[in-house]
């Protein structure tokens, strides 16, 4: 008889536990619970988003971003020199041991803005951020004061056209680039779990440019240039003066739109801080439209540019379209923290960052080179979710 009781018992127990666990189970799946925080996995969830919780429908975020970013632009060279061999003055012996001259690079600050939603369903976003930068004047120059090493330019409608010998080396030569860099990144992406420690933001949308790019030359050439020197164009036989001074004045502007998409990973090794990565890829359609002018001058009585003896050499004006593939790079230390439930959070970010603009220079001194752009420095990034 004890033995019946003790079964009846039992089976009471088992039912009441089964009835209870499928109870919690349906409430589980009507309410799935929020993820706290970074490093809490819920359960009942698949790739549950990350905190903040979003509340009636949809929140919104800020972003600010301290950049020091430089420029390089490759294609600007704007000389050569090397040293003769012995009883030589011509420069086409020593053309293959050349070493070119080129404006180079500096770092300047610049800042990128965002405003996003973050809405409730399913953990989404859209995001938009424009960057500004502008490099200032990146600026270089060489000056001949050897005898023996041979200074020549490496663009210009003289150095193009005129017989190159003893009687076109430079004296001086310099080169100036400077650009201002306009950039709108419009997203949809969505940041959740794939492990207890490890989040995914991938992301898809679009990206919109615009960039003024100027890229200035000046020469001063060791002798003046005779007038009965001829230059080998049709239309003009002979040097219309004897030049002293050559400048090359180049600008490019480009507008472009192009579909971007990419993945943004965070590695959480505490709560609060970790470490994250930036990938993403764009095929831009850009329209470059590019204008340069070639001018040379006489030179003063005491040697110096007469700027108002200017004779137009040469002008080019011309225009292009293209597919611009672009690749953004990031990778730094990220610190998050949350407040009051975790409706509310603010995160800081500290990195380096790359940009690679495949093909898209174009300029006066290389007209069939097209040079990558690239940007690369370091990014302070402060977000705030409410």
């Amino acid at each position: 008889m004890i033995n019946k009781n003790w079964a009846f018992a039992l089976g009471i127990l088992s039912l009441s536990t089964a009835m209870v666990a499928a109870d919690q189970t349906q409430q589980m799946d009507k309410n799935p619970p929020m993820p706290m925080g970074v490093t809490s996995q819920p359960t009942g969830v698949i790739t549950p988003p990350v905190a903040p919780t979003v509340q009636n429908g949809a929140d919104v975020f800020l972003t600010a971003d301290f950049i020091y970013w430089k420029v390089d632009q490759a294609g600007l060279g704007y000389a050569n020199s090397a040293y003769k061999p012995a009883a030589s003055t011509t420069y086409s012996q020593v053309v293959n041991g050349a070493k070119q001259h080129s404006t180079g690079s500096k770092y300047d600050p610049g800042f990128k803005v965002g405003l996003g939603l973050q809405f409730e369903h399913d953990g989404w976003d859209l995001y938009a951020q424009y960057t500004w930068l502008s490099n200032g004047k990146a600026r270089d120059s060489k000056s001949n004061t050897d005898s023996n090493e041979f200074l020549h330019a490496e663009s210009g409608y003289i150095a193009t056209f005129a017989p190159i010998s003893s009687s076109t080396p430079l004296s001086h030569a310099s080169g100036t680039y400077q650009t201002n860099f306009n950039v709108v990144d419009l997203e949809m992406g969505r940041n959740f779990f794939v492990s207890r420690y490890m989040t995914l933001r991938p992301h898809f949308g679009l990206k919109g440019s615009f960039i003024h790019s100027r890229f200035n030359q000046s020469f001063t050439y060791a002798n003046a240039l005779p007038t009965n020197v001829a230059n080998g164009v049709a239309f003009q036989t002979t040097w219309p003066a004897a030049f002293k001074f050559e400048t090359v004045k180049s600008a490019q502007r480009s507008y472009g739109i192009g579909i971007r998409a990419g993945l943004d990973p965070v590695w959480h090794f505490t709560r609060s801080w970790g470490m994250y990565g930036k990938l993403a890829v764009t095929a831009q359609y850009t329209y470059n439209r590019v204008d340069a002018i070639d001018m040379a001058y006489l030179a003063n009585s005491n040697g110096t540019k007469n700027s108002t003896s200017g004779t137009q050499l040469a002008r080019i004006r011309g225009s292009s379209h293209q597919i611009t593939p672009i690749i953004e790079l990031g990778l730094g230390l990220t610190y998050m923290t949350w407040f009051y439930d975790e409706s509310y959070m603010f995160d800081i970010q500290a990195g380096w960052e790359e940009q690679v603009w495949i093909n898209y220079g174009k300029y006066y001194n290389a007209a069939s080179y097209d040079g990558n752009l690239s940007l690369q420095g370091f990014t302070l990034k402060f977000g705030f979710h409410f």
